[in-house]
């Protein structure tokens, strides 16, 4: 921290002027924009191994790969109709979809990108970006501020975060060993195994039709109707902040235990045993109808195992009628449902604890970047200057 108060005290003597994002693209530092539609049709016509990104929220954001390239330089994107995190892309040549938007330095004399990346972050967590709210270039020019300082200083704050960025990496990759064990769990060879007999598989559509389950969607709730009818009971939407919490609501839709899944986002699944909470439309949900043949909790590691290799995005989207044809469930005992709970639970303990304190050293250091990356991203301003 020393090296970096003295620069600044060296370099900005008088303070940080702060300017906002789209004063920055004004003065042609840098440059906003979107990705373009490339469909699955698309794709098929012209295969090959240049990375597309779009609004998924698994796989780093990655669609597909493609036989052709838009950019071959480093960019921000993120998703304009999704959360909006930043991230950074430095493939060599790559896509993004019209549903992301991208930065471009343009004067790397004034600007470094690695440093851009970390601050929007810093700012972006503060903010909630949402259905309604939605991260387009246009909005976010007039969100973000971005402090005016020197290269020198700009390459120590990159030099100090990736340095606990990659610390991290270790955080990332024992996530990934828990969920390889239970994909492994949940494969129709090691179920059988522990059925002790053959398994059929049915198709998620095919378990509704027989009545064991109910698929549907939330329903329309407006910041309005929020505001109108104040309470506690959670409202749960496409939100990929705060587990998908939109807010509170005087009123709930639901008072027992349902899975929930963004339509219009990723489709990951969320297992909702709050007391009483709503979704909202923008929300899938699905319902035990027979606890006699089917466990809540396993069906969500299940089906959370098979969304890992999914890709849904704006051209697929997770509605009801989409996963009902998608997602295989094998038909076993609810004994052995229970078995696999018992160990899947326990993995997802493990997996939590990841970040709540299990390795203590890696959780310390992911609060040490976030603390630093705070704390080194926050200049003394200029005397006078606007707020």
């Amino acid at each position: 921290m020393n090296k970096i108060d003295t620069l600044v005290a060296e370099l900005c003597p008088d303070g940080v002027e702060y300017e906002t994002l789209g004063e920055i693209e004004d003065a042609e530092y840098l440059k906003l924009g979107r990705g373009k539609v490339i469909s699955k049709k698309d794709i098929a016509g012209n295969p090959g191994n240049y990375p597309i990104y779009s609004a998924s929220a698994t796989n780093d954001g990655k669609m597909g790969e493609y036989g052709s390239y838009m950019f071959d330089d480093i960019r921000l994107t993120w998703s304009v109709d999704g959360g909006g995190k930043f991230f950074y892309r430095d493939s060599p040549r790559y896509s993004v979809t019209n549903v992301c938007g991208w930065l471009k330095v343009v004067d790397e004399h004034s600007f470094s990108p690695r440093f851009l990346y970390h601050l929007l972050s810093s700012q972006w967590s503060t903010m909630s970006f949402d259905y309604v709210t939605k991260a387009h270039p246009s909005v976010i020019r007039d969100l973000y501020m971005i402090p005016m300082v020197p290269l020198e200083i700009q390459r120590e704050i990159v030099r100090i975060l990736d340095t606990f960025t990659e610390l991290t990496a270790e955080l990332t990759a024992r996530k990934q060993q828990y969920a390889h064990y239970r994909d492994q769990l949940l494969s129709k060879k090691t179920l059988e195994a522990m059925d002790g007999k053959s398994v059929e598989m049915k198709a998620l559509g095919e378990v509704e039709d027989a009545g064991y389950i109910k698929l549907g969607r939330g329903k329309v709730i407006s910041k309005k109707d929020i505001t109108a009818n104040p309470g506690n009971y959670p409202i749960y939407s496409a939100s990929s902040t705060n587990d998908g919490k939109l807010g509170e609501y005087g009123s709930y839709m639901f008072d027992d235990i349902r899975l929930t899944w963004s339509v219009d986002g990723g489709g990951k699944f969320f297992y909702r045993d709050s007391p009483r909470y709503s979704v909202t439309n923008v929300c899938g949900w699905l319902k035990v109808l027979d606890d006699q043949f089917f466990n809540t909790r396993f069906l969500y590691h299940l089906l959370s195992s098979q969304w890992s290799t999914m890709s849904f995005d704006y051209m697929t989207k997770a509605h009801p009628s989409v996963i009902r044809i998608l997602y295989q469930i094998p038909m076993i005992s609810l004994a052995t449902q229970q078995k696999a709970v018992d160990i899947l639970d326990r993995f997802d303990a493990l997996t939590t604890s990841l970040t709540d304190g299990i390795p203590a050293e890696i959780e310390a250091r992911r609060q040490q970047y976030e603390y630093y990356r705070d704390r080194l991203l926050d200049f003394p301003r200029k005397a006078g200057a606007a707020l």
